[in-house]
């Protein structure tokens, strides 16, 4: 499948999965979804498409065709991934770093909303 990024997606703090070791989602069953299922849903896949999907090579792209931060999560090319699961990170350094990594992909992400109650 071909990649088209969005020039910019909005991601909603209230329904953002993050800071989650246990395995992230694109989209969970309580339709939280991880900041790449925010870019997902913007590049027009469906929820049912992201349901308990991992990554954006679980959608049938390429990761050899994906840029650096979205390939598939290790030290160098799933950064993008590896914030957004950190648990150590506060919400504030979270954003900051992912707008700098989408940022360096082409990407202006924004983050709108409140904080779902449960997180920090």
């Amino acid at each position: 499948m071909e990649l088209k990024l969005p020039k910019s997606f909005t991601v909603d703090r209230a329904t953002w999965l993050r800071g989650n070791t246990n395995g992230a989602t694109l989209l969970d069953e309580e339709g939280c979804r991880c900041c790449v299922g925010f870019l997902a849903r913007d590049m027009g896949h469906s929820d049912t498409e992201m349901f308990c999907r991992s990554t954006l090579t679980d959608l049938s792209y390429e990761n050899a065709n994906l840029p650096s931060g979205l390939a598939d999560a290790d030290e160098e090319t799933g950064a993008i991934y590896a914030v957004n699961d950190d648990d150590s990170l506060t919400d504030g350094q979270r954003e900051a770093t992912l707008t700098r990594l989408f940022a360096d992909i082409g990407v202006e992400v924004r983050f709108v909303g409140d904080r779902h109650p449960t997180s920090e």
